[in-house]
């Protein structure tokens, strides 16, 4: 049986009607259901009165449509919603001087091992550890990059010196 795309689609199915009819009843038996009556209307009216009230009640802006959010670049089109991290990879490259580092298809070749050659202490380990939370952060919005940030973060961050990771193929 194909899953239905949409709630008409659903209805119109028995086995799919029964099974709704299933979960509402135990939404209503563990009382975590209120079914209310949907507003009528939804004129562009509605809305503006909605946003008055809540500009009313709260301290809120209107930003309008986002272009930028959490570091992720917004971009629409009228094939869709495409978002990028670009911006976000570059000024984080450029906070650490590597702006003209190169890119990569992946990121970390497989069959790589890392040898850590100590030198100094860290002057600033809170630089060195914000670096690895923003590997770590693209690494949950980039699962492509996750193992080589993983590697580095568990593999570097408990480390007080200055380090040079010297590549080996094994």
């Amino acid at each position: 049986m194909k899953e239905p795309r949409t709630y008409e689609q659903a209805h119109q199915q028995t086995e799919w009607r029964a099974t709704m009819h299933t979960e509402l009843e135990a939404l209503g038996k563990n009382q975590t259901l209120e079914v209310v009556p949907l507003p009528k209307g939804n004129s562009e009216d509605m809305i503006f009165d909605v946003k008055q009230y809540l500009d009313d009640l709260f301290t809120i802006k209107d930003l309008g449509i986002a272009k930028y959010f959490l570091g992720l670049e917004i971009a629409r089109s009228p094939q869709g919603i495409a978002i990028t991290q670009t911006k976000y990879i570059t000024d984080k490259l450029q906070d650490v001087a590597l702006s003209q580092a190169k890119t990569v298809t992946t990121p970390l070749p497989s069959g790589i091992k890392f040898t850590v050659e100590a030198g100094n202490a860290l002057t600033n380990l809170e630089s060195y550890r914000r670096l690895i939370g923003r590997l770590l952060y693209l690494s949950f919005t980039r699962p492509d990059i996750l193992h080589a940030a993983q590697h580095s973060a568990s593999s570097y961050n408990t480390l007080a010196k200055n380090i040079r990771m010297q590549p080996h193929m094994y």
